[in-house]
Parts: C-alpha cells; structure tokens; sequence
C-alpha cells in the first residue's frame, strides 16, 4: 500500500479508499474531541473509541497524539487561511476609505476567530507545551497580520502613524489580543464584563482612532 507523509504532521496519509475512511474517522475524531474537552487531553484510546478504528490502527498512521493534533490542526489552519482570502478579497473590491475599511475588517476578523473559537481554545493550549503547534499558530496569525496589512497599505496616506506598517501590525495584535481573550483562547481570559456586539463596536472605534490620529507629541513614535 503506497504510503505519503504529510508535511510537518508525521502522519502517514494513506492511499487506497478503505484506509482513507479510517484515516478520516481519525481526524474528525480527534477534532470533536479537541473542540468537546477544549483541550488535548484526551488519549489514543479515547480516539480509537470516538473513531471506531484500533488503537493499532490508529499507531499505524500516527505516531502519537500529538501528530493527530497537528494534523487537525494543519487542515483547519488551511481552512481558515482560504475562507480568510475570500473575506479579505471581498473587502478589497469594496473598500473607498480607510475608517471604513478598519471598521469592516476589524468585525469580518474577530467574527472569523469567533467561528472557529472552540477548536482555536484547543490548540492554544495544546501549544503551550507543543513546540510545532506553537509555531504553526504563528504562521497563521502571521498570514493572516500580512494579508490585513496588505489591504490596509492601500490607504497608506490616511494613516497617521509615521510607520505605517509598524501602526498596522500593532493594532492587529492588539485587536487579536482583546478578540483571543474574550472568546477564551487568549493568553488570559478577558475580565470585561461586556456583550460580543459592544465589544466589537469598542473595538471598532478603538481601531479607527488609533489608526487615524497622529502620536501624541512627546511621546516615542516607534
């Protein structure tokens, strides 16, 4: 049976159709456990279980779980990065300004991370201890901070920080810092008592302001 090692996972994807069900079962199974128990806990055995395939069977595709995280989480960073470009794509061919493209972008993102928060509060604790789950969540914040920052340079001369780029990056953090926080997958948990419409309307005003006043004098410009 022809084997291929997916890229950064260690998982041998299979080839014929019947090995491929398996295979999938595994994913999907290892995917409503990540999003069920927030965490990645959970055993081989607990896979195998959710699954219906063998432990021995599971073992001959993965070497262990962790590579079963990393694979769930390569397939939904991909998702993630596609359905990104469409909603990016889509603002870019309506975008006239830059208040009211901060304002779009800033709801389309944090809704985005919102979709996707219970298997995003998984993985982040997952990374706390997984190097490779570490790095490849930065790789897809940094994707998406790039493909942001490309549509906002548009309207480079509207933004008043004297480094564009850096005032772009800054805010991005800063409004996936806040989103992260709230929905539960932040480096801490928020402590705003506040509803998700308001807090992306703060957000959304914080965001233009921020973007669209110069620094205070005295102050370091960065």
């Amino acid at each position: 049976m022809a084997r291929s090692k997916t890229r950064k996972t260690g998982a041998i994807a299979p080839q014929q159709k019947r090995s491929r069900e398996s295979y999938e079962r595994m994913i999907s199974a290892t995917q409503r456990l990540l999003e069920s128990q927030r965490s990645a806990s959970f055993s081989v055995a607990d896979v195998s279980r959710e699954s219906g395939v063998s432990v021995g069977g599971i073992y001959g595709r993965f070497h262990d779980r962790e590579s079963l995280v990393r694979e769930v989480q390569r397939r939904v960073n991909e998702q993630m990065e596609a359905e990104f470009a469409v909603l990016i794509n889509g603002l870019e061919a309506s975008a006239v300004d830059l208040p009211s493209l901060v304002v779009r972008v800033t709801a389309v993102h944090a809704e985005h991370l919102r979709s996707r928060a219970p298997i995003l509060r998984a993985l982040m604790e997952a990374s706390l201890t997984d190097e490779a789950i570490a790095a490849e969540g930065f790789r897809t914040y940094a994707h998406a901070n790039d493909r942001v920052k490309g549509l906002l340079l548009r309207f480079r001369r509207e933004i008043r920080h004297p480094n564009p780029g850096h005032a772009i990056d800054f805010w991005f953090s800063c409004n996936f810092e806040v989103v992260a926080s709230f929905l539960g997958f932040g480096r801490r948990r928020s402590s705003a008592a506040t509803s998700w419409p308001r807090l992306v309307r703060d957000l959304q005003n914080l965001s233009v302001a921020y973007l669209t006043t110069p620094p205070a004098k005295g102050r370091a410009a960065g």
